[in-house]
């Protein structure tokens, strides 16, 4: 996709990049080749490194499956620069695609979300995805309360289980995503102010205390459902 430009700042949203389409990159902005080498592994963990001229983060953002339903694992690899912002992704983020949409079809938007600098843009993107998973959070704990509903019914003692097990496996995965994220959103406040400038720090703050409710959230969960597996082997236990 070509870039979209708003004033001296233009972005890059590239799904699932070439290697020539990183190197041309890399060639423009002279970003160094571990960070392209970065882009290109499939298993990069969550970072933030500060060079002079740009920042790179690499996020790693829940979404859900629209084939299987299961909550998988999106990359997100982010350049940051004073007068660029390039985002790499395989393309299952919503939020992001939608972002895309509204700054390219809307003069209004593109202003409002590319022209006030490269700091505020990297602040509604990041704070628009943290958000996006409070849906998936809040699912986990509707599917908490309609477990207790069928815990100790006298049938069906196997999709007991599983439902268990299924609902289990998704907090795990969502808490193994979302705790270095913590750290990474703690780290941008202190990064170059270049790039991220001191009258940002407090929205910074507020995608922080988004991301740290969803993690009490999931604390919570995790609590819920092994008491839930305790409760319903003890009463496999009894009626044995």
């Amino acid at each position: 996709m070509p870039p979209v430009t708003c004033g001296s700042l233009t972005w890059y949203n590239l799904i699932r990049p070439t290697p020539a389409e990183l190197l041309e990159l890399q060639r423009q902005y002279s970003f160094h080749e571990l960070d392209i080498e970065d882009c290109l592994s499939e298993h990069e963990r969550p970072k933030i490194d500060e060079y002079e001229a740009y920042l790179f983060l690499v996020l790693h953002v829940p979404y859900i499956a629209k084939d299987t339903g299961r909550i998988k694992k999106e990359e997100l690899n982010i350049f940051l620069g004073s007068t660029y912002v390039i985002t790499l992704s395989d393309g299952h983020l919503d939020v992001l695609q939608d972002l895309w949409r509204r700054t390219t079809s809307s003069e209004g938007e593109r202003q409002h979300l590319l022209g006030e600098g490269t700091g505020y843009f990297l602040y509604e993107l990041t704070s628009r995805l943290f958000d996006s998973l409070f849906p998936i959070v809040d699912d986990v704990n509707r599917q908490l309360r309609e477990l207790e509903d069928i815990l100790f019914e006298e049938v069906g003692e196997e999709r007991v289980l599983r439902t268990i097990l299924e609902l289990k496996r998704r907090i795990i995965a969502l808490r193994r995503m979302i705790l270095p994220q913590r750290v990474l959103v703690a780290a941008l406040e202190h990064k170059s102010k270049k790039f991220v400038p001191t009258e940002l720090d407090v929205y910074f703050d507020d995608i922080q205390d988004a991301v740290e409710r969803q993690w009490s959230m999931l604390e919570t969960s995790k609590e819920v459902i092994e008491a839930r597996q305790d409760s319903h082997e003890a009463w496999i236990r009894t009626r044995t």
